[in-house]
C-alpha cells in the first residue's frame, strides 16, 4: 500500500503477532521466502488457501488471464507448452517449487499450462497480497524475477522454430546463463540510427516497427510478436539500426550479442545455424518492406 506521501507500507490489519507459527508457508520449505520477515510471511498466509488436487487436473491454461501465485506443497506437476498443435511437457514441478510468477510480475496472459501428474497439494496466494510484498521487498522481487527469466527463456527455446532442437541440458544451461531485458509499454527497444549490438528476440509481448524515410515521414511497417526478431537488418547490413522498435505492450526481449551467439554455437551448432538462417530470412522481408516505402 502507499500513504499520502507516496511511501510504501504493509497493511497488517488482522495479522497476528510475529511470534506465531508460520502456518502454510514455511520459509525453510519454500526457500524463495527466506528473505521475507515474519510479518510478511503472515500477510501471505492470510491470503493463502491449501488445495488438494487429483492427478491430471489443468491448474493453469496457456493463454488464460493471469492471477495469483502458487506453491507446491506435495505431489508433482508438469509445465505444458503447445508446439505445432501438440502439447508437450516443458518441465516438472516438485514440492518446494512455485508457479504463476509470470502473472504475478507481468499481469499478462499465461505463457504455459500447468497440469498435475499425480495427486498433489498446492497453496494458492491471492495476487493482491503478493503485490503488496513485492512493493516493499526488492530481494523477493528479484528472486521471483529470476524464476520468471529462467522459465520464460526455457519455454522460448523449447517452442521456437529455430531453437526447439536444443538438447534439454543445453536449453536449461542457456536459460540460467542468459539475461533477458524487460521493457515497459510505450518505451523504445531501440531507435532508427542507433548503433547495433545485435538483433533481439521477442520473448513476450508486441513491438511496433516504425520506419522514417528521408522526408521524415514515419510509417508503421508491422507489429511483431512473441518469437519474432527485431534489429535484424542492421545485424546483416552495417552497424546502424534501420528502424525504430517501440514496445506496444510490456515486453521481454533477449539481445543476441556476439557472445550470446557464440555460446549458442558452442552448445549446439545446428541451432546456431538455424537461428542465423531465421534472422537472414526475416531481414530479407524487412528490407523488402522498407524498399516499398522508398518507391
Amino acid at each position: 500500500m502507499i500513504d499520502d506521501n507516496g511511501v510504501h507500507f504493509l497493511d497488517v490489519t488482522g495479522i497476528q503477532s510475529a511470534n506465531d507459527s508460520y502456518g502454510l508457508l514455511d520459509p525453510e520449505f519454500f526457500t524463495i521466502l527466506k528473505t521475507l520477515s515474519p510479518v510478511q510471511i503472515r500477510i501471505l498466509n492470510a491470503s493463502s488457501h491449501a488445495i488438494r488436487v487429483s492427478g491430471n487436473v489443468e491448474m493453469l491454461h496457456e493463454g488464460d488471464a493471469a492471477y495469483d501465485l502458487y506453491f507446491v506443497r506435495s505431489g508433482k506437476l508438469a509445465i505444458i507448452k503447445e508446439v505445432n498443435q501438440q502439447r508437450k511437457a516443458l518441465a516438472h514441478l516438485y514440492p518446494g517449487d512455485i508457479y504463476g510468477e509470470f502473472g504475478a510480475l507481468r499481469k499478462k496472459v499465461r505463457y504455459a499450462s500447468v497440469v498435475t501428474t499425480e495427486r498433489s497439494e498446492v497453496i494458492r496466494i491471492e495476487q493482491e497480497a503478493v503485490s503488496q510484498i513485492l512493493e516493499v521487498n526488492p530481494t523477493f522481487h528479484k528472486a521471483l524475477n529470476h524464476v520468471l527469466k529462467r522459465r520464460i527463456l526455457d519455454s522460448f527455446f523449447f517452442s521456437h522454430t529455430a531453437l526447439n532442437k536444443l538438447p534439454p541440458e543445453a536449453r536449461i544451461d542457456l536459460s540460467e546463463k542468459l539475461n533477458p531485458t524487460f521493457i515497459q509499454r510505450g518505451h523504445s527497444v531501440f531507435s532508427q540510427g542507433d548503433k547495433s549490438q545485435g538483433p533481439f528476440l521477442i520473448l513476450s509481448g508486441n513491438v511496433d516497427i516504425r520506419y522514417e524515410n528521408k522526408e521524415k515521414e514515419e510509417t508503421l511497417l508491422e507489429i511483431r510478436r512473441n518469437g519474432d526478431v527485431i534489429g535484424e537488418v542492421a545485424h546483416k547490413a552495417g552497424n546502424r539500426l534501420a528502424y525504430t522498435a517501440i514496445a506496444n505492450t510490456d515486453v521481454d526481449v533477449l539481445l543476441l550479442t556476439k557472445n550470446t551467439m557464440r555460446l549458442l554455437l558452442n552448445y549446439h551448432k545446428p541451432s546456431f545455424l538455424a537461428m542465423e538462417q531465421y534472422i537472414n530470412k526475416r531481414a530479407a522481408v524487412t528490407v523488402s518492406r522498407m524498399k516499398e516505402q522508398l518507391s
